[in-house]
């Protein structure tokens, strides 16, 4: 498995997208994964069907990942907090489109 893109946000959120998975792991609790005792994710890229900003707060970068048979729709939003989360979030979704539509 090839790591294409991969980042960590403020010691709180790492985003690693591979070939074929993006995982998402968090440290901080300022998010609903926190909530649910999520602290890991792991999403198969055949399994996103659309990618969306999340409409809460638009100066923080949220992006709602549409899955099929994901589980609750919260589980699915990655949250990005503080400096350039809306660029953050652009990119990530830039990345992630290309590596879909390249499949």
């Amino acid at each position: 498995m090839n790591k294409v893109f991969s980042f960590k946000r403020e010691g709180k959120t790492t985003v690693t997208i591979t070939d074929t998975n993006l995982t998402i792991e968090r440290s901080g609790f300022l998010n609903q994964l926190q909530f649910h005792g999520i602290k890991q994710q792991t999403i198969n890229l055949d399994s996103i069907t659309n990618i969306n900003y999340h409409p809460a707060k638009p100066k923080r970068g949220y992006i709602r990942l549409n899955t099929i048979n994901g589980n609750a729709k919260d589980k699915n939003i990655i949250y990005f907090y503080g400096k350039n989360e809306e660029q953050l979030a652009t990119e990530l979704k830039a990345q992630l489109l290309s590596i879909i539509h390249s499949n």
